[in-house]
């Protein structure tokens, strides 16, 4: 799942009994691997799509939000139905992001 701030603890111990510990703090962000669109759907694919809030996802595509309603998500792909101009796709190059509980993905390109 895709993560906002995870933290990971590092404790050290020499065979004196010395100790020392150490946080460190990072974040999970969800990455796409391929976009496709074709019959009037765009897939995207990837891994990381699933929200811990409430479905809290958003698609971004050509830096805007598109505000249709997913078909199908999973952890591992989002669909979305709809003609080229309400998914803001043109022909020629497009990009894409998920944006999973306030955390951005890659920008994905893909042609159309």
């Amino acid at each position: 799942f895709t993560t906002p701030q995870a933290i990971v603890k590092i404790t050290a111990v020499d065979s004196t009994g010395n100790k020392g510990e150490a946080n460190a703090t990072f974040t999970i962000s969800p990455a796409i691997t391929n976009a496709n669109y074709q019959t009037k759907a765009l897939t995207v694919t990837g891994i990381g799509f699933m929200s811990n809030v409430n479905n809290n996802i958003k698609l971004i595509v050509n830096d805007k939000e598109v505000t249709l309603t997913p078909s199908n998500v999973s952890n591992s792909s989002f669909i979305i139905k709809g003609n080229k101009k309400k998914l803001n796709i043109t022909k020629g190059g497009n990009t894409v992001r998920l944006v999973v509980d306030g955390v951005m993905s890659n920008s994905f390109s893909f042609m159309f």
